[in-house]
């Protein structure tokens, strides 16, 4: 859970970033910061949680871009040093669920069928589900990550579609809702 919520804190830092809101910078760093720690990984992380506070001070957005993007990378190597693959997959794996329902909630703000193909990643989702699946027996069997296999299929049947047939303003809303339970289950 805790690899999750950094995943999903580091694409909501992206999301403060792309809108230009210093005050939630501030929050993300310290987040980070702190579920970096429970993971293992807090000291690898420390420099970039202060570097992206200071950026946000001084409204830096594409190096505070970068930092995060450093962060990330710190946070996923920490685990592969600590051979803790799969946690470094689960921080990935929460960012790209945290993703997946912002960029949903943004086409369904100017819908079209040609921004709404940008949801249409099956790479992605094979890849996730394969690393769902190869999760700890005992993780596997949580409600958390059986909502999560169960969405990330239903997901996939909504976005595997013909090139010819895009996908609808309720198949986008769906989209979303599925991506929204998964997170809100993450912190429970």
């Amino acid at each position: 859970r805790l690899a999750l919520m950094a995943g999903q804190v580091i694409a909501d830092g992206f999301l403060a970033i792309s809108a230009e809101k210093q005050s939630r910078i501030e929050p993300v760093g310290r987040v980070l910061l702190k579920l970096a720690r429970g993971l293992g990984v807090g000291d690898r992380l420390a420099k970039h949680s202060r570097s992206i506070l200071e950026m946000a001070a001084t409204q830096r957005w594409s190096d505070i871009r970068s930092e995060l993007i450093k962060s990330q990378a710190e946070i996923e190597a920490g685990m592969i040093a600590l051979k803790d693959e799969e946690i470094a997959h689960l921080v990935s794996l929460g960012g790209w669920l945290r993703g997946l329902e912002i960029t949903s909630s943004i086409v369904l703000e100017d819908y079209t069928p040609e921004r709404a193909r940008r949801l249409i990643q099956p790479e992605l989702f094979d890849y996730y589900s394969e690393r769902v699946q190869t999760l700890h027996p005992d993780f596997k069997e949580t409600e958390l990550v059986k909502t999560m296999a169960a969405n990330l299929k239903a997901i996939s049947a909504l976005t595997s579609k013909a090139v010819d047939k895009p996908i609808t303003k309720e198949e986008v809303k769906q989209i979303r809702e599925l991506a929204r339970e998964i997170n809100k289950k993450v912190p429970e």
